[in-house]
Order: C-alpha cells, then sequence, then structure tokens
C-alpha cells in the first residue's frame, strides 16, 4: 500500500500532531510511508491563472516543489493529512498545498449541489485520514471549517481530531498521552479491518483532563503573569511549574485540607499549595504553617516529574526530603497524578497472589488454634510454626517480601512494588512476623520438653496482636522517618 503523510506542522516530525499520525501507522502496521512536510516545501499560493486547466491542462504553470507533490497524491492509495488547527482550520503552508491540487481537476462543472468540478485522475481507490490537534479542551465544535473542507475535497474520509494537543510534548503527563496515543493505534489496526469500533471512538472522544484542569494548567504553561498594575510580565519557571502542577489536582480524591510547601534548595525559591476540597491554590507569600515540607533542589523535582529519576529513589539517596504528614507523598499520585478518579485496576496476578496468601496465612493461623484447642501433640505445632517461620523467613531475601501483597492494595496495588521504600518497610515487617513465628515454634519444643500444661501454649498467640498494632504503626513511621533522612 503506497502511503504519504502531508505534515503540515511547521514543527515537523516533532509535532504533536505528527505523534498522533506516527501511531495511527504504527496500529495499522505500515511502517513504510513516507512523509511530506509542507512548511520545508517551496510551494508558493496558487496565482488563480488558470493555466492548469487552459494554457498547461493537468500542469501548474509555477515552478516549484508541487510537481512532485502532486505525482505522490496520484499514486498514492493512503493520504494520512496531520496537522494542527490553525485559526480553526489548516496551517498556512499546508493551505496553499491544498490550492495547489487545482490541476488534478477539471474545469467542467459536475452539476453536485454547491458546484464542484470532476478528478483529472481517477483516484476512487484512494483513501484519507485527517489527524489533527487543537489547543482547546475539546476538539468538539472546533473543526467545522476543516470538516467542510476536506469533504468538499474529498467526500468520505476518516478523522481523530484531539484537543489539548500541547500536552503530548509534556514529559510529567506521559501516563495519560501514552493511553490515548493507545487509542489511536488501535484506531489504526481497526480501520483497516473494516472501521474504527464505537468502542475505540469513545476512548478517542475522551477528554485527556477535565476542562477546568487542562485550562489551568494552559494559561500557567505561558510562563507570564499580571502584576499588580495589570501589566503582563513572565513569572519564575519555577511558580509556572507549581501552578501547573496544581492545575492537575483532583478534588475527587480530597481527603482532608492540606498544605503542601515545596522549598527549592537550589534556587531559594518556597512555594505552598493548599488543597481543600474545592480546588488548590499556591501561595509564593504570606506563607503559613504547611502540613507537609518538600525540601528539594528544583532542578531533582523537575527530572522526578519527567520521569527522568524515580521519585521514591531519589528520596533513598537522600536527593530531597519530607517533614510532617507523609500521607500526602503515599496519595501523591491520587491528588497530581492524572486530574481524574483513577479507574478500578483489574483483577490481576499479584492481586490473585495476594488473596491466595492471605487465605493460607488465616487459614493456618485457624488451623493451629484448632489444633491447639484440640490438644495436638506439641511437636505437631512445633512443625507448623517453623514452616510458617521458614516460609515468611525466606521471603524476607526475595526481591517482593510477603507483607508486601497484604499491604500494596492500600497504597495502589502493584506499583508500589517498584517503590524502595515501600519494600524495605515490608521487607523488616516481613523479617519480624518471622521472628515471631520462630518463637512461637520455639516455645511449643520446650513444651514437648516440660511438664507444663499444654494449655500454656496459648500463650504464645498473645505477641500476634501486639505486632499487628506495632505492623500499623511500622509502616506508617518507617517512611517518614527515611523520608527525613534519618534512614
Amino acid at each position: 500500500m503506497s502511503t504519504i503523510v502531508i505534515n503540515g506542522s511547521p514543527r515537523g516530525v516533532k509535532s504533536n500532531s505528527f505523534k498522533l499520525a506516527a501511531a495511527f501507522l504504527d496500529g495499522a502496521g505500515i511502517t513504510d510511508y513516507e512523509v511530506v512536510e509542507s512548511a520545508k516545501l517551496d510551494v508558493k499560493p496558487c496565482a488563480g491563472c488558470f493555466g492548469c486547466w487552459k494554457t498547461t491542462p493537468g500542469v501548474c504553470v509555477l515552478k516549484d516543489d508541487m510537481a512532485g507533490v502532486l505525482g505522490k497524491l496520484k499514486a498514492a492509495d493512503l493520504v494520512v493529512w496531520a496537522f494542527p488547527l490553525y485559526y480553526f482550520s489548516v496551517p498556512g503552508g499546508l493551505k496553499n498545498l491544498i490550492d495547489r491540487q487545482l490541476p488534478m481537476n477539471l474545469p467542467f462543472m459536475t452539476g453536485e449541489e454547491g458546484g464542484g468540478h470532476p478528478a483529472r485522475y481517477d483516484t476512487s481507490r484512494r483513501r484519507n485520514v485527517v489527524v489533527s490537534t487543537c489547543g482547546f479542551y475539546t476538539a468538539e465544535g472546533n473543526y467545522t471549517s476543516v470538516d467542510a473542507m476536506f469533504t468538499k475535497y474529498y467526500g468520505d474520509f476518516e478523522k481523530i481530531y484531539c484537543g489539548q494537543g500541547e500536552l503530548f510534548s509534556v514529559p510529567q503527563l506521559s501516563s495519560r498521552t501514552d493511553e490515548y496515543l493507545s487509542h489511536v493505534k488501535r484506531a489504526g489496526a481497526e480501520y483497516l479491518r473494516g472501521g474504527i469500533t464505537p468502542e475505540t471512538r469513545r476512548g478517542l472522544n475522551e477528554l485527556l483532563y477535565p476542562k477546568d484542569a487542562f485550562e489551568k494548567m494552559a494559561d500557567a504553561s505561558w510562563g507570564v503573569q499580571k502584576a499588580e498594575d495589570g501589566v503582563v510580565v513572565k513569572a519564575d519557571e519555577s511558580l509556572t511549574f507549581v501552578r501547573q502542577m496544581a492545575a492537575l489536582y483532583n478534588k475527587a480524591n480530597y481527603d482532608k485540607d492540606r498544605v503542601i510547601e515545596m522549598n527549592f534548595t537550589d534556587i531559594g525559591k518556597r512555594y505552598q499549595i493548599t488543597l481543600t476540597a474545592e480546588d488548590a491554590k499556591v501561595a509564593e507569600d504570606n506563607l503559613t504553617a504547611a502540613d507537609t515540607v518538600i525540601t528539594t533542589p528544583f532542578a531533582v523535582w523537575k527530572a522526578i516529574s519527567k520521569g527522568e529519576l524515580q521519585g521514591s529513589e531519589a528520596l533513598m539517596q537522600g536527593k530531597y526530603s519530607v517533614k510532617g504528614d507523609f500521607s500526602a507523598m503515599l496519595k501523591w499520585d491520587e491528588f497530581f497524578g492524572a486530574g481524574k478518579t483513577p479507574k478500578p485496576q483489574e483483577t490481576s496476578g499479584f492481586s490473585k497472589r495476594a488473596s491466595l496468601l492471605n487465605g493460607a496465612n488465616i487459614a493456618g493461623a485457624a488451623a493451629g488454634a484448632a489444633f491447639l484447642v484440640s490438644g495436638a501433640n506439641d511437636w505437631f505445632l512445633f512443625g507448623l510454626e517453623l514452616f510458617f517461620a521458614a516460609f515468611w523467613g525466606s521471603s524476607v531475601f526475595k526481591k517482593v517480601p510477603i507483607t508486601c501483597y497484604f499491604s500494596a492494595g492500600k497504597y495502589g496495588g502493584e506499583k508500589m512494588l517498584q517503590n524502595p521504600i515501600f519494600t524495605r518497610t515490608n521487607r523488616i515487617l516481613t523479617a519480624c512476623w518471622a521472628v515471631e513465628y520462630l518463637l512461637m515454634a520455639s516455645v511449643f519444643a520446650v513444651l514437648e520438653f516440660s511438664n507444663a500444661p499444654s494449655w500454656l501454649g496459648s500463650l504464645t498467640y498473645l505477641p500476634a496482636p501486639i505486632l499487628g498494632v506495632f505492623t500499623a504503626w511500622f509502616a506508617k513511621w518507617y517512611p517518614a522517618r527515611m523520608a527525613r533522612g534519618r534512614a
């Protein structure tokens, strides 16, 4: 299949609209295609002389790069038109290219409604796909002129219009934009199989971020602000950064009023973000007592936000520190990660294993208690507790300690297994529980060699609830201690 991409963006292949076009072709399995960069071509505006109709039929009198483009258009089986929306239409360079297709038509009238000119060449086999991004929060209502133009030129065509297009160039938002690109890839695959499905279409039409969040981010991204006298002045880069972060606040995940302070040590700037049930507000003056204080070089926090540094690893390495309420860090992605309520996680191998381990642990404890009440041989109970001690103890040396499976669900699920603070905390707790099982096994062994009544073995279960309380406390205290740089 002969395929060309008419890229109308002045940014070329680095443009956001081209990212969508490339994803579409990738999904379609088309790797052999040519990109025509309209911004780099010498394509003059149409002179309106109609020489291509009268004097030199099918040949433009202007001698520039358009002759080569016409040859590619005539030979193409699939044309992908990629461009950003400029003043509710196509960029000027692309409009020149579109206008200069006049030689591909005959001068005669077709008699169709509204008027038209017949094609000079048979291009009935050719399919057209229009891929475009715009800077508004939604594409809806902003492509009226584009739809009218391409419908007039090509009749039926496929289209993917995406609002919030500038977000595709922001590394900090890649998790959301990559999700959208996956819908575009699926659309490419389905297009060649007969058409984009309604389910995929819903994914393509879904807003990247809610209207309020996007518009706040967009306003902050310009890096300017109004001074007291109303004059627009350039805003500090760090302030722009914090404002964009606050714009992502998802109030649906509000739990309590919080004041989070960002202390950027390398540039001497401090800002506070106040999270309430209604909004997130940024303050650079008149700062109050903060619930959570993050002390970090601005360069480090930018690298974390771009995904160049893993936040928890950077914290363990002492590249930044956290004082105060550490729960804000555990819920960071919920507050600022996606700008919308996270979707429920699907059942995975991780969650199934967690359920299995939890069930096995409860069953084992219940079996031990039942055997104890029934007066079972202490050697049997010794063996049972020794098994649990070995099972938990060996887990201490594995990549994922067993207690991770019991607690990860509270903090975002399987992704927490990549958090070294989380795994270190659970490694210590797993070791504590292994020791507790070992002590229980030792007590049963002693009872077997003594004349003490067997019911005294029930005392071995008293440390378990105490250790449970310790576990709940330690799971909060130790990460906060590490965040303060004391571990």
